[in-house]
């Protein structure tokens, strides 16, 4: 295969593995944004509760240093690398910590922050504005895409 071929550029030097074997290949990693004041309950004193969390749910978990928010805002960054079920599994967790630091927050407690790559922002608006439209219809979730900055997330 010529070096100039568009496949050679998609080909990696990544074992030939059975799909069973090849884990890797089934593993997320999503950034949220979590409210400062959420925080604390999920890493628990000591960094207990986010090590247990962890453990059960079988992911990785990061978590942005107290005080240190994305920018504009007053929430910190939770990276969670994981299986699509296992991530889920952790939002589960994320949502409900959120509900409890917002009870009466009914738009707080039912909102998911995500970080996406600006490069992928266009792909999931898609052209004209369908892709996210249809995403919208189809779900009826509320979805907003902030303005570009001069960072590399949104």
């Amino acid at each position: 295969m010529s070096s100039s071929s568009s496949s050679s550029r998609h080909q990696t030097n990544r074992p030939d593995y059975d799909e069973k074997e090849c884990l890797y290949e089934n593993v997320l990693h999503i950034k949220f944004l979590l409210p400062g004041t959420t925080t604390g309950s999920v890493i628990g004193k000591g960094g207990e509760r986010i090590a247990s969390l962890q453990k059960e749910t079988n992911t990785k978990m990061k978590m942005s240093k107290a005080g240190d928010y994305f920018p504009g805002t007053q929430e910190r960054v939770c990276l969670v690398i994981g299986t699509i079920s296992n991530v889920l599994s952790v939002y589960e967790f994320l949502s409900e910590k959120i509900k409890e630091t917002f009870p009466g927050d009914v738009i707080r407690s039912r909102q998911i922050k995500l970080l996406i790559p600006n490069a992928t922002a266009g792909v999931i608006i898609g052209k004209g504005g369908t892709t996210i439209e249809n995403i919208k219809h189809d779900t009826t979730a509320s979805l907003t895409i902030t303005p570009k900055s001069d960072i590399s997330e949104r």
